[in-house]
């Protein structure tokens, strides 16, 4: 199940709630999610939870959003920090 409810480098939390390590008290602290979560996408969590699917953040992190918003598409690479481009999606992005 993939959500663009949490971003990317939230993945990791996201694993430890589904697979149980972590309490969902502690998925909502850490994992960022969107003030819909609640109703909108905690069904599907905790559906993929019971039935052992994985769930994948796929949102692109917020700090890097605002840094393409900020400085175009073009920049990222130059100003995301090596150990972060894994959380971007190829670039150059192609227009559709």
């Amino acid at each position: 199940l993939s959500l663009e409810q949490f971003e990317r480098d939230a993945q990791t939390v996201l694993d430890e709630y589904v697979g149980g390590t972590i309490r969902e008290h502690d998925l909502l602290l850490d994992a960022r999610p969107w003030a819909n979560y609640g109703d909108d996408y905690r069904p599907l969590v905790e559906y993929a939870k019971r039935s052992g699917l994985r769930v994948l953040a796929a949102n692109v992190p917020r700090r890097y959003v605002s840094l393409a918003g900020k400085h175009g598409l073009g920049e990222l690479p130059a100003l995301v920090a090596p150990a972060g481009r894994h959380l971007l999606p190829p670039l150059p992005l192609s227009a559709v």
